[in-house]
C-alpha cells in the first residue's frame, strides 16, 4: 500500500509464472549444479500453480536439500566406511517429491491444530466411524450422526446442515479428506486423505 495526501492507494502485484519462478531460482542457487533442471521445472510449476509466492519455491528447495543430506547419511552410515570425501548427491524429482509431500503433510495438521471447536467434533465423528466399521471410506450421513452425539455430550448446540456441509468442503479443500461426486450430500461418500490414527492422534493434543 501507499499512503499519500489523497489516501490509500493499493498496488497489486501479480504472482511469477513458472517460467520466471525457474530463471530467479537459477540466479539464486548462482550456477550451482547441485539441482536438476528437471527438479527446478518442478519447483516452478508447482509453485506457479498454487500461488506464484516464490518464497515458497526456496523453502521447497531449502527442504528438498535438507532431504537429499539426510538420505546421503543413511547411505553413508549404512555402507561401507570410506576414507574418500562424501559426495552430495545431485537434487533431482525425487528429492522435490518428498520435501512437497512433507509440505503438504504439515499444512494438513496446522490446520486441524487450528480447527473450532465444531470441526474438531466434525473430525471425530470421522475418526469415531472409521473406528467402527474398520474402512477409511465413510458416509456423509453417519459422520453426521457421530458429531450429533458429540454435540449432545458436550452439551452444545448443533450446528445446522449447510454450515456443516460448507465445513466439510473445507475438509475436502484442505486435503484431509476426498469425496464422491454425489447429487445429495447425505449419500456422499467420504475417503481419509491422511492417516486417520494420524489424525487422531492430533486431535488429542487438542
Amino acid at each position: 500500500m501507499l499512503f499519500h495526501g489523497k489516501g490509500i492507494t493499493r498496488l497489486c502485484f501479480q504472482p511469477y509464472t513458472h517460467v520466471e519462478i525457474k530463471k530467479i531460482l537459477e540466479q539464486r542457487l548462482a550456477g550451482s549444479t547441485l539441482i536438476s533442471s528437471d527438479a527446478l521445472q518442478l519447483v516452478s510449476r508447482k509453485v506457479a500453480s498454487v500461488s506464484g509466492d516464490l518464497r515458497r519455491g526456496l523453502e521447497i528447495c531449502r527442504l528438498a536439500v535438507d532431504i537429499a543430506k539426510e538420505q546421503a547419511a543413511d547411505q553413508s552410515t549404512n555402507g561401507q566406511r570410506s576414507n574418500a570425501p562424501q559426495q552430495f548427491p545431485k537434487l533431482g524429482i525425487a528429492h522435490v517429491n518428498a520435501a512437497l509431500k512433507h509440505m503438504a503433510g504439515n499444512l494438513k495438521f496446522q490446520f486441524i491444530r487450528n480447527a473450532s471447536m465444531h470441526e474438531q467434533l466434525l473430525l471425530r465423528a470421522a475418526v469415531s466411524e472409521y473406528n467402527r466399521i474398520g474402512t477409511e471410506e465413510i458416509a456423509f450421513s453417519a459422520l453426521l450422526k457421530h458429531y450429533r452425539s458429540f454435540c449432545s455430550t458436550e452439551c452444545l448446540e448443533t450446528l445446522g446442515y449447510e454450515q456443516l456441509r460448507f465445513m466439510m468442503q473445507t475438509f475436502i479443500g484442505a486435503g484431509i479428506f476426498m469425496a464422491t461426486n454425489d447429487a445429495n450430500d447425505l449419500n456422499r461418500c467420504l475417503r481419509f486423505n491422511i492417516n486417520p490414527e494420524d489424525l487422531a492422534a492430533s486431535l488429542r493434543k487438542q
